[in-house]
């Protein structure tokens, strides 16, 4: 019989299986956009497998269940391909709003401005840089470090907040709202590892089960970090084409803003 970390772990596997399927059928027309959310569901998916799969004498504590789960243990480091496909959308949503504000300048003009790359582009990929090296630190920590300290835990759990800032950067600037549900995500991660390092530190508290029992764990595990992955994966598998609407619609009314702007000061130099 299956315990109750291993059930809800079964159901994010089955998730996980579905939407690398959906994101697979959606690759033939988006291939460059699908494929850090394929290569995020498959890692995952083998990651909960793998984590059923080994056994810890059967052990059913608290601490025992959190330090085994495939979250803690693996999708903060994978959530760097998630961030990298948002950074994809938010560069070609860049490129389309630069490409609208230019709607009303000259041949010329426009040609340059293609070539020369906004502040906001450059800064997206500095901070892409930026998350791929802490979650290597990230990596280099949970493979090298004892996990049964502390001191490991705290560190782990101070890179996954580092993480939630640098989404926090690019989220301000941003138009794409998938930012925020990664963002959601990561600091449902932050205070499961702050939580962990809490357990470690001190064991007595993951023996108190009526106040912080596996179940209240695994429902918090699931609303906090697993719902917001799931919605950002339904999302992006279900018209992936369209994530930039909302970015599409608001450069829409800026770059319409833009050109009445221009237009009233030709009038105004006219009239002078």
């Amino acid at each position: 019989m299956l315990s109750y970390e291993d059930t809800a772990w079964t159901v994010y596997i089955i998730l996980f299986f579905l939407f690398s399927g959906l994101l697979v059928i959606q690759s033939r027309n988006h291939v460059i956009l699908m494929l850090p959310f394929i290569l995020f569901s498959v890692l995952s998916m083998i990651a909960h497998i793998a984590m059923i799969a080994r056994r810890y004498n059967h052990e059913t504590s608290l601490l025992v269940v959190a330090s085994r789960s495939p979250a803690v243990s693996y999708l903060s480091m994978f959530s760097l391909f998630l961030y990298i496909g948002l950074v994809e959308y938010e560069l070609i949503d860049i490129e389309q709003s630069k490409t609208r504000r230019g709607g009303g300048e000259s041949a010329i003009t426009v040609q340059f401005a293609k070539r020369r790359k906004p502040a906001s582009y450059w800064l997206a990929i500095g901070l892409a840089f930026v998350y791929c090296s802490v979650t290597i630190a990230l990596f280099v920590l949970m493979v090298v470090l004892d996990d049964s300290k502390p001191s490991t835990r705290a560190s782990e759990a101070a890179l996954v907040t580092v993480l939630i800032l640098l989404t926090l950067l690019l989220t301000r600037r941003s138009r794409i709202v998938l930012f925020v549900l990664l963002v959601l995500a990561l600091t449902g991660l932050s205070l499961e590892m702050w939580l962990l390092h809490a357990m470690v530190k001190d064991p007595a508290t993951a023996d108190a089960n009526s106040v912080f029992s596996i179940s209240t764990w695994l429902l918090m595990e699931a609303l906090l970090v697993y719902f917001p992955i799931m919605m950002m994966l339904a999302l992006v598998s279900w018209k992936p084409g369209s994530l930039g609407s909302v970015a599409a619609a608001a450069a829409a009314a800026e770059a319409t803003t833009t050109t009445a702007n221009t237009q009233s000061t030709r009038l105004e130099q006219q009239q002078q």
